[in-house]
């Protein structure tokens, strides 16, 4: 627990809920937000590379995936929060409720 606390755990998802953060958005805060849409489905998280993060999921996917927007300014908890009542599971949220709200 003290190795927790203190930070000096490999494990940044267990840190993180030890110093009363959710899971990896310690470690997200600085990385931009992508939202990627894929049918009825909006995907946000955060990525280094963004268009990687398509091109990754382009290959895995038989539907059209589609890079939406990238956010700089917020990170992916602020949008996850605004957005949890839309959410469908994981990082995907249902677009047609979504879309207004994050201007895509």
């Amino acid at each position: 627990g003290s190795k927790l606390r203190l930070g000096s755990s490999k494990c940044i998802s267990c840190s993180g809920r030890i110093n009363g953060r959710k899971g990896l958005y310690s470690v997200a805060k600085s990385k931009p937000v992508y939202f990627i849409k894929c049918n009825e489905f909006l995907k946000i998280g955060s990525s280094d590379n963004p268009e990687r993060r398509v091109r990754d999921m382009c290959s895995s996917n038989p539907y059209e995936v589609k890079l939406l927007k990238v956010d700089t300014d917020n990170n992916e908890e602020y949008w996850h929060d605004l957005l949890k009542e839309y959410h469908y599971k994981g990082e995907w949220y249902w677009y047609n409720k979504v879309c207004e709200i994050v201007d895509v």
